[in-house]
């Protein structure tokens, strides 16, 4: 089965919530795109999911990027968020750098792990 989620110029706010708690277990192909996001007050986006994994694959991921990048700095404040815990400040940081690098490593990484293709 493949699965395409393509969020282009939304604006999440208030109490809506995004792909939150999705769990897609398959063998297919799972892409999310996100550009021109914005996420604001009480809203969420793709909460529920499995962190332990994402921070993981995020912290081999750095390993993998120049660190004079805007993609690397924006990651590295993502796995330090995760490193200390703190699930919200990490999940808004997942949602800013969704919407800032539509093509990056970390919506490979969540695709993987949404869908179950965990290395």
């Amino acid at each position: 089965m493949n699965i395409k989620v393509q969020l282009d110029g939304v604006k999440v706010y208030n109490d809506a919530k995004v792909l939150t708690g999705v769990k897609i277990r398959s063998g297919g192909d799972l892409e999310i795109k996100a550009r021109n996001l914005e996420v604001t007050d009480k809203a969420e986006v793709l909460t529920d999911m499995e962190i332990e994994e994402v921070l993981k694959r995020a912290e081999s991921a750095l390993q993998e990027l120049e660190p004079c990048t805007p993609e690397y700095s924006s990651l590295s404040r993502i796995v330090q968020a995760g490193n200390l815990e703190n699930r919200t400040e990490f999940m808004k940081k997942i949602g800013k750098h969704i919407s800032i690098f539509a093509g990056g490593i970390l919506q490979n990484i969540i695709s993987d792990v949404i869908s179950g293709r965990i290395m």
